[in-house]
């Protein structure tokens, strides 16, 4: 039985600005949001480093999962913003990476210059080189403050 892992608001949104740090002096173009996880992680990251800098666009690329309640073997892609190919400098953002297969998939169909993948939770040791806050065994659930 997986173990699980419940984080609170005050968890998640301290999580975020620590993310956000951890980001500051990397130069972006577009933050592309991976559906659904990265809508708020997204949302977060763009209010806090335009703070900073210029405003900075959140775009959305849609990844599907399950198919009538059954988990595919592979995500697959639904859908993308297309400015995000006119932008030079992506950041790749998601709640949990856990597998890879979302952000590869994501990572194959953009043709920016730079890319960068960031992260709040990471539950896999090897892979891709991302940016995240903290590290959790991949055979822990972690329940974020929505789903409560």
């Amino acid at each position: 039985m997986k173990s699980v892992e419940r984080i609170g608001w005050q968890d998640f949104t301290g999580d975020l600005y620590c993310l956000s740090q951890l980001l500051f002096d990397k130069k972006i173009d577009v933050i592309l949001a991976v559906s659904l996880g990265g809508f708020s992680v997204a949302q977060h990251l763009a209010y806090n480093l335009s703070k900073h800098k210029s405003h900075i666009p959140v775009e959305v690329v849609s990844v599907c999962h399950y198919f009538q309640g059954k988990r595919l073997p592979e995500p697959k892609l639904l859908g993308i913003t297309r400015t995000v190919f006119e932008k030079e400098n992506v950041l790749i953002v998601d709640d949990v990476y856990e597998t890879g297969k979302t952000i590869n998939l994501v990572c194959k169909i953009i043709t920016a210059k730079h890319i960068d993948v960031a992260v709040l939770y990471n539950k896999n040791k090897r892979g891709a080189k991302i940016c995240y806050v903290h590290n959790y065994p991949k055979d822990c659930w972690l329940q974020l403050p929505w789903e409560k």
